[in-house]
This record gives C-alpha cells, sequence and structure tokens, in this order.
C-alpha cells in the first residue's frame, strides 16, 4: 500500500483553535485515505473471491467429465473381459479355439489440480467461507482418493486380462476351466 504524505501547514498555529482545526484536516483526511483504501482492498478481494469460485467451478466440472470418462472407459474394459471370458469358457465347451476379442486401450485422465493448488499456496483460499472450504476440500479429496484408485483398477485389469491369455490360445490352460471343463470363478478372481 502506497505511504500517505502528511505535509505541515504553511503557517504556524498560533491559537489552540488553529491546531485543533488543523490535526482535526490531518486526522479526517487520514481516516479517509485509510477508509478509501480498505474499500478497494474489500472490492479486489471480493474479486478475487467470484475468481476464484468461478475457476474452481470449471476446474471441478472438467473434473466430472474426467471421472465419468475414466468410469465408462473401467466398465467399457469389464466388459470386454466378461466377454473374453464368456468366449473362453464357450470355446472350452465346444472344443474349440477361443477367439481373441479386440483389447480396448481404455486411457484413464488424471484430473485437474492447478486452480485447487494456486489458491492454497497463494493463500487465496482464505477468501472463501469455512463451508466451502470445506466442501473443496472434499471434492478435492474425493479426486485424489478416485486418481489413486486408477492405478489399482489398472493393475486389477492387467491382471485378469493376463489371466485369460492362456485360455486364449489353449482353453484347457485357463485356470478357472482346470480339469473339470467348467467355470470356477473362485479361482480366477485377481
Amino acid at each position: 500500500s502506497p505511504m500517505l504524505d502528511v505535509h505541515p501547514p504553511e503557517h504556524a498555529a498560533h491559537t489552540w483553535h488553529d491546531f485543533s482545526v488543523h490535526i482535526a484536516t490531518i486526522v479526517i483526511g487520514l481516516l479517509i485515505a485509510i477508509g478509501l483504501e480498505q474499500t478497494v482492498e474489500i472490492l479486489h478481494h471480493r474479486h478475487q473471491l467470484h475468481q476464484l469460485e468461478t475457476d474452481l467451478r470449471t476446474e471441478g466440472i472438467r473434473n466430472l467429465h474426467i471421472a465419468l470418462d475414466n468410469i465408462r472407459g473401467s466398465e467399457q474394459r469389464r466388459q470386454t473381459d466378461a466377454q473374453q471370458y464368456a468366449e473362453i469358457i464357450q470355446a472350452v465347451r465346444g472344443h474349440r479355439a477361443a477367439a481373441a476379442l479386440p483389447v480396448q486401450n481404455i486411457v484413464y485422465s488424471k484430473p485437474a489440480y492447478a486452480v485447487w493448488t494456486v489458491a492454497q499456496q497463494s493463500g487465496t483460499l482464505g477468501l472463501l467461507s469455512r463451508e466451502d472450504a470445506q466442501c473443496y476440500t472434499r471434492l478435492y479429496g474425493v479426486v485424489q482418493y478416485a486418481v489413486d484408485q486408477v492405478k489399482d483398477i489398472n493393475s486389477a485389469s492387467d491382471r485378469r486380462t493376463v489371466a485369460m491369455l492362456p485360455g486364449v490360445t489353449d482353453p484347457a490352460g485357463f485356470p478357472a476351466l482346470a480339469s473339470t471343463g467348467h467355470p470356477q470363478i473362485g479361482r480366477a478372481s485377481c
């Protein structure tokens, strides 16, 4: 904030009345300057708050779409794996080689944290109400948890796909159908 300059009067005060008027003028001038400075700061904070809320909302909506796309991709991969598993079982029952279904390359996207991170580091999160800050903290916590789960989901899906590979090339080698020729789901679970 800029320094306020207070200049001495052109002529010295000779009476208490002149001195009091002079002091009152200085005090009123300082109060007006401080009031204007505070008003500008309040307006600036209000603008920052509205911008932060807009940016957090935009980032949240983008993250919602990313989460939905990831859920759809995960479900597509699960369906493909289930179809491959069913094909292997049918091939064993029909004493034929299983057809290898095309593997869908599902790309999971990570959500964005830029606005949240910058707001934390710059201290602008303090502009939010306590309730809003708690809501966004929970939201980004859930987003982080979902991101952490993507790695586990990918690993489990990869293990499941690898476990089915012998069944595609040699149905007798598929662990879920070992010796009986009937599916034993428990033995093939990941």
